[in-house]
């Protein structure tokens, strides 16, 4: 994509459409007041019909080709983020976590909430690379939350990433492939060392979460991601940053809204990623969601409409991951005789988006 005197605009918003409701709950649209989106989404058109997870929609607006059989490269990617030596190994995320037994699943609770201090992730780390060298591998923590397990080879996995699995029972979600019996049994060996842990002892003991499980994804080597696509990237997110980080493009961190945003006039287009809504929809924390929700269309797209209307941006593309795209220009913008159609028109009573 060549840069052009005009900018547009793509937010990047996974979980947008709410958290799944059991069956017999009201629809969380109706008690909810969301004009601006529901504009939005009535004027705008849909281009795009979604169905992937966050992170394949990463790699796929960054036009980068992936095997649908094979797990997105993320770890490789973020691995060359955090420590910038990816180089030519298979890289697989083991971040830590906290699971809990509820009834008859175990739900993964992830680990935005675990807190874990540098000698913590330090010793736990040493103290699981006694397992992991036997197989000839190696375990590094590169910060709190994200832990990498590096291989000699392909291990033979299809995963699912940590996001899409929050709050969610972990055991449909487990490792599967050829060698999945192996790595099942490689995490059971991994949970029992982390309940003898002195660091979860001591964890528990002054009230703290305990990290009693690691969780496997994200595998593959390095990819090739091609240049050019965007001219800015905004997002705390690390697969984000990392794409732009290995296409040589400018990216910021997440600013506090649209308007900060458009002051940068640099032109082309522009990928914002607002992931804050995953994790809660996933969970089903409602009241956290219906937050973000608001923050998205008060702090974002209200002024990012406006600004399409007057012509500062040339389109603005709503991604939603799994929900799919919709994407508005001046002439969309301006269709006032559309009347607002209702939440449930886009995203159902209950589907999980």
């Amino acid at each position: 994509m060549k840069k052009t005197k005009t900018r547009s605009l793509t937010l990047l918003v996974p979980g947008l459409f709410g958290p799944a409701l059991p069956q017999g709950r009201a629809p969380l649209w109706e008690t909810m007041s969301s004009p601006d989106l529901q504009r939005f989404l009535t004027r705008a058109q849909r281009v795009n019909e979604g169905g992937q997870d966050m992170e394949r929609s990463l790699f796929a607006l960054f036009g980068a080709p992936l095997n649908d059989e094979r797990d997105a490269p993320v770890a490789a990617v973020t691995r060359l983020w955090d420590k910038h030596d990816a180089g030519g190994f298979y890289w697989l995320r083991a971040d830590p976590v906290q699971v809990r037994a509820d009834r008859d699943r175990v739900v993964m609770l992830g680990n935005t909430r675990l807190d874990i201090a540098a000698d913590e992730s330090l010793q736990l780390v040493n103290e699981l690379n006694g397992l992991f060298r036997e197989e000839g591998w190696e375990l590094e923590a590169a910060n709190a939350r994200r832990w990498y397990l590096r291989l000699h080879g392909d291990p033979q996995l299809r995963t699912t990433p940590l996001g899409e699995v929050v709050g969610q029972d972990l055991l449909p979600a487990m490792p599967q492939g050829p060698n999945a019996r192996r790595w099942r049994s490689l995490l059971n060996e991994v949970q029992m060392m982390l309940h003898a842990s002195a660091v979860n002892q001591a964890r528990e003991q002054r009230g703290a979460p305990a990290v009693n499980s690691v969780w496997f994804w994200g595998g593959g080597v390095l990819p090739s991601v091609p240049r050019g696509v965007w001219s800015q990237v905004w997002s705390n997110e690390a697969l984000a940053t990392g794409l732009a980080a290995m296409t040589d493009v400018p990216h910021s961190s997440l600013p506090a809204d649209a308007a900060e945003c458009l002051e940068d006039e640099t032109p082309g287009a522009h990928l914002v990623v607002l992931d804050g809504g995953r994790e809660a929809a996933q969970g089903a924390d409602v009241e956290v969601w219906q937050r973000f929700v608001h923050g998205v269309q008060d702090a974002w797209l209200t002024p990012l409409y406006r600004a399409v209307q007057q012509g500062r941006v040339e389109s603005l593309t709503l991604h939603l991951a799994k929900s799919g795209s919709f994407m508005l220009d001046r002439r969309a913008a301006r269709r006032w005789w559309l009347r607002r159609r209702p939440m449930a028109t886009w995203c159902g009573d209950n589907s999980l988006r």
